[in-house]
């Protein structure tokens, strides 16, 4: 969990600085191609990690806490449980 967070950090961090320190003139097309890997690398961690660490947060939470976001017997969902992890299954899937 606390991996998610500094991913996230890291890649707002990273997407900030391309975005906000670029050269008076350099417009989006006019950045060299290692930036372009950078900010879209960051853009997918921002993507797919963020529900990741929130799927871990309601775990333990569920498990911890007395929550009840899974347990379907409480009212809670199995299927939210297999949406959150969606994202990290289908990469398997397809290559």
């Amino acid at each position: 969990m606390v991996s998610g967070f500094g991913s996230i950090a890291t890649a707002a961090n990273v997407v900030t600085t391309i975005l906000c320190m670029r050269c008076r003139g350099m417009t989006l097309a006019k950045m060299p191609l290692l930036v372009w890997l950078n900010l879209v690398m960051s853009g997918m961690v921002l993507l797919a990690v963020s529900p990741l660490t929130a799927a871990q947060i309601m775990l333990l939470l569920d498990r911890f806490a007395g929550s009840h976001f899974f347990d379907t017997q409480a009212g809670g969902s199995a299927t939210l449980w297999m949406h959150f992890f969606w994202i990290s299954a289908i990469p398997k899937f397809i290559s």
